[in-house]
């Protein structure tokens, strides 16, 4: 069942095109009569983007590489044989509305109805309004069993880039009684630093810059991990294997990101690994998270029926994070101008919206009951770990919550088109990298490996104040505190002796204030 409902999700992905490759391939495309298609290509002039190599501070689309044809009598025609006539349309995307409403009641090819109606000139053509400024159209007649190339002459054929904007590429076969036309070849696009998408270019040094955080960190860690081997705990190692999966998804992801750049079609081999990596990280980080607050391995050997639950919304978080990223990475081409209405985009920021709150509800809670537990056993030490720790997932809760906002009005239709945003949509998954990357590095600093890690660990946790001989010579006012017994304690936040501490009686607690009056 579970895989079944995988592979339905990656369907429902790959229905839903959008134009993220700047070296657009078509093999055998089909544009069908009264069926038009379009393309919208993100573009930036030669003064809005670096000059980096190979686009030299060029910015252009070329078509001369595409090839149009017609087949009599084959798979896809079967009206007879004769010319065929495809008309291509490009133009800006105006500023003040949705290029779409230029077509109101989404007519875009003219009719016999429409021409007595006196709504448009001539039937069997695409209609073109004459508000549209900067269109420019080239309607080409294709002969039976015969290839067609745009003209050199032809502005379509190579345009140059000189205003930043999103282009759209218009193509349209009007005549119904026409044979189907066949598309093979290339579709250019270069802009100022190379080949890589307008709208995806700033991941080029995001993702390097994240990549070299993740390094420092990965050898900071490292090395206290060989200092301090012998005193590793198992939460450690989770840490370790999170920050692995990081160090990974941003070198690769990186790596794509140039690779794209420099020859204009990604590598479906690094970005498939960048992607499964970070889903993953992200998938086993909330998970950790979730443990960690529930006090497994810590401060509880055991979570019972927790366990499942968290793996479960772990499983769930794993499948849509994995759908909302294969939709939004994976290189596509053509639309066709009756596509689904679902925004499958915005379904999933919400449901992933709401997965995230799920966590967070979760852990806040079970970090207070188990704050209390702490309090009522007179464990400081542990009590100001998690508490510092909670500090840092409010500080996240409350970015989380400006990010999902955010990311709604970035992926929602505003009113101005889907696409509208285009030059500010990498920072959605920009700022929730960075927000992951602040919690990570405070756990890793909070949880960071020293020469006393097992001493509280659960397997040498003490669970009662008069059990705790050390934590009375500590917490006494009237004996000298141990020199060893304070750097311990100084690693992990200090000793708990605050007068207006919320949790000091542990009253919430009743297991634990029980076992202690007795």
């Amino acid at each position: 069942m579970i895989k079944i409902i995988i592979i339905t999700l990656l369907v429902l992905c790959f229905s839903i095109v959008v134009t993220h490759s700047e070296v657009i391939p078509y093999n055998n495309h089909v544009l069908y009569p009264l069926r038009p298609e379009f393309l919208t290509v993100p573009k930036l002039s030669s003064n809005d983007a670096p000059h980096w190599a190979p686009g030299k501070g060029r910015s252009y689309i070329d078509l001369s590489r595409l090839k149009f044809y017609t087949t009599c009598g084959g798979d896809i025609g079967t009206k007879g044989c004769k010319n065929t006539t495809i008309e291509l349309l490009m133009f800006v995307e105006p500023t003040d509305k949705f290029w779409m409403d230029y077509w109101p009641d989404r007519n875009f090819c003219c009719s016999e109805e429409m021409v007595i109606a006196g709504l448009c000139a001539v039937e069997n053509k695409l209609i073109v309004p004459s508000t549209l400024s900067e269109a420019f159209i080239r309607p080409i007649s294709v002969a039976p069993d015969a290839s067609l190339t745009l003209p050199a002459d032809n502005i379509l054929s190579h345009h140059d880039i000189k205003d930043t904007g999103l282009y759209i590429l218009f193509m349209a076969v009007c005549d119904p009684s026409s044979n189907p036309v066949r598309i093979n070849g290339n579709i250019d696009s270069l802009d100022p630093y190379g080949y890589l998408p307008a709208d995806l270019y700033q991941n080029l040094p995001f993702y390097g810059s994240l990549s070299c955080l993740h390094s420092i960190v990965g050898v900071v860690w490292l090395v206290l991990c060989l200092c301090y081997r012998g005193q590793l705990i198992t939460l450690q190692m989770w840490i370790t294997i999170v920050l692995g999966l990081g160090m990974i998804e941003t070198t690769v992801l990186f790596a794509h990101y140039l690779h794209w750049n420099d020859f204009g079609v990604p590598s479906m081999s690094l970005s498939t690994l960048g992607l499964i990596c970070g889903v993953s990280k992200r998938a086993a980080s909330r998970i950790l998270v979730t443990l960690v607050a529930l006090g497994y391995g810590f401060v509880r050997p055991s979570i019972g029926e927790d366990m499942n639950r968290v793996l479960y919304l772990g499983g769930a978080y794993f499948l849509l994070s994995l759908v909302y990223t294969f939709v939004t990475h994976l290189p596509a081409g053509f639309r066709s101008v009756d596509g689904p209405d679902i925004d499958l985009l915005s379904l999933c920021v919400f449901l992933l919206a709401g997965i995230d709150t799920t966590f967070y509800i979760w852990i806040i809670t079970s970090i207070n009951n188990l704050l209390t537990s702490l309090a009522a056993r007179k464990q400081a030490v542990k009590y100001l770990l998690y508490r510092n720790f909670r500090a840092v997932l409010f500080v996240s809760l409350f970015f989380t919550c400006v990010w999902a906002l955010y990311s709604s009005i970035m992926l929602l239709n505003d009113g101005h088109g889907e696409e509208s945003n285009w030059q500010d949509r990498w920072t959605v998954d920009a700022l929730w990298e960075l927000t992951y990357f602040f919690v990570f590095v405070s756990i890793a600093v909070m949880w960071a490996p020293s020469k006393n890690s097992k001493r509280y660990s659960s397997s040498v946790e003490l669970t009662t104040l008069d059990e705790d001989s050390e934590w009375l010579k500590g917490s006494s006012q009237d004996d000298d505190d141990d020199d060893d017994s304070d750097n311990i304690d100084a690693e992990y936040g200090g000793k708990l002796n605050e007068d207006g501490d919320p949790f000091s009686s542990g009253a919430l607690d009743i297991a634990a204030s029980r076992g202690k009056k007795n």
